[in-house]
């Protein structure tokens, strides 16, 4: 997961704003830690939400917390439960970063400040799983880019599983309405035709308006299909995986800023750098045991 290594690389690196939250032994000789975010304020959000907001998301960390395969790794593996409250909420709602993570490693009584991989769980972060770099259609920030998700057939209507460039990805959804929703054939042709303007590319212009005015109401409305990653297909029965959607921008509930309403997990799906046998099985160990559905009942 090439989004999530990168995600772990930065909680790894970002040692600034780590050390704002005090690193505390747990157990395991010194080799299990604890590093939970106690923060009172977040932007646009009070004291009291934010209260509301640890509140809800620490069964989630306890959760793990009582994972014997979290809080007693074999020897010489190192362990660190952390958590970090968002500062920015750009959905309006808040959200946080949850991780178990493996410092480089153990001695002197010690586990390293410094760790390579793990588990993490974004909460109410929908970005998490979506990487602009292998957007199909890139978009202002304010509106959110376009893709096509190689979705796997559904198990669980709270669960969602898709694929994006040979990457795997795990949602926990509030079931109240999708994660994602397809984009119209319409607007995919009129986004084009802005940005071919914006490009200068006249020609692109006058084809896709002329493709735009060829299309009858119905199909207007359909999901566009995309055959590659630029290119629509004229079959109008487009298969999930080919079907062009967005991250639905009316899926979360305002109203309840401080609920745990989508949980994204995840994992490298390789080795990440650094990461020998020992610390490789402590987290294969760790991803098999999480119980997914007492995740799924914290999400509401």
């Amino acid at each position: 997961m090439r989004l999530l290594i990168a995600a772990l690389a930065i909680l790894a690196a970002t040692s600034a704003r780590a050390q704002d939250v005090p690193i505390v032994p747990a157990g395991a000789g010194g080799r299990f830690e604890r590093q939970i975010d106690a923060k009172t304020r977040s932007d646009g959000f009070g004291p009291g939400e934010v209260a509301a907001f640890r509140r809800a998301i620490s069964p989630i960390i306890e959760q793990l917390a009582a994972m014997p395969a979290v809080n007693a790794p074999p020897a010489p593996v190192c362990h660190r439960l952390k958590s970090w409250i968002e500062l920015i909420n750009p959905h309006g709602v808040m959200g946080a970063e949850i991780a178990v993570m493996a410092p480089i490693s153990f001695g002197d009584g010690r586990c390293s400040r410094m760790t390579g991989g793990g588990i993490i769980l974004k909460v109410n972060m929908p970005g998490a799983g979506l990487d602009p770099s292998r957007a199909n259609v890139r978009r202002d920030e304010r509106d959110g880019d376009w893709y096509v998700l190689a979705f796997k057939p559904a198990r669980n209507p709270r669960l969602v599983e898709y694929e994006l460039n040979g990457d795997d990805y795990a949602i926990i959804t509030h079931g109240r309405a999708p994660a994602f929703r397809p984009v119209s054939m319409e607007r995919y042709l009129r986004e084009k035709i802005e940005q071919a303007r914006r490009d200068g590319a006249d020609i692109v212009v006058r084809e896709t308006e002329t493709a735009l005015a060829a299309l009858s109401p119905a199909r207007r409305l359909q999901p566009a299909c995309m055959v590659s990653g630029y290119e629509l297909s004229a079959n109008p029965a487009c298969p999930p995986e080919r079907t062009l959607v967005e991250f639905n921008p009316a899926y979360f509930d305002r109203s309840r800023p401080t609920d745990v309403q989508l949980l994204i997990l995840g994992t490298p799906v390789h080795r990440y750098h650094g990461e020998d046998d020992a610390k490789l099985a402590s987290r294969t160990q760790m991803w098999k045991a999480i119980d997914r559905a007492a995740l799924a009942a914290r999400v509401r």
